[in-house]
């Protein structure tokens, strides 16, 4: 009997040793994916930021550092990122601050960083283009949803129509 339990033993600490090293080529290949998959999202915000080796690296390690301060998933933050510099923000640290704004927004608006970054850049580009009010802007669409029965999405949806007759008549 001793050496039945012993072999049972034996057996269910090769089967846990081969299940332990499954488990940990099934992470690596995920970390290496995702990875690759980060890598490519920053090969498309660079068809636009045009930066060198370095720049982009900035522009990385500024996504990941806000990621790692909020949670906020880096496919989310990456494609907000792009959006940013497709509504012509500056890139860098003015891109990143807007960046930042549109994060905290969307995180107190149930929406994406990419839905906020859209309400944003359009009151950016509605009131003269001055990225350094977003911070102003995200303050203002927070109180609007906190009032209101709606989220970040929803007002960006509407904002698009009635920012630009907003602004034109002074309001």
């Amino acid at each position: 009997a001793g050496r039945t339990a012993a072999g049972s033993v034996a057996r269910n600490i090769e089967r846990g040793a081969v299940l332990g090293a499954a488990a940990a080529t099934a992470a690596i290949g995920y970390a290496v994916d995702q990875a690759m998959s980060f890598e490519a999202q920053l090969n498309t915000i660079n068809t636009i930021a045009r930066e060198d080796a370095a720049g982009l690296q900035g522009i990385g390690d500024s996504i990941r550092a806000e990621s790692r301060a909020t949670g906020t998933a880096v496919e989310d933050l990456s494609t907000a990122y792009y959006d940013l510099l497709s509504a012509g923000v500056e890139k860098g640290a003015t891109a990143t601050k807007v960046m930042h704004d549109a994060n905290t927004l969307a995180i107190g608006g149930l929406s994406s960083t990419a839905e906020a970054v859209d309400l944003l850049t359009t009151a950016i580009n509605t009131y003269g283009g001055d990225a350094s009010k977003s911070t102003q802007y995200a303050d203002e669409f927070a109180v609007a949803i906190e009032r209101g029965k709606v989220t970040a999405a929803d007002l960006a949806a509407s904002y698009a129509s009635v920012g630009p007759l907003a602004a034109q008549l002074g309001i």
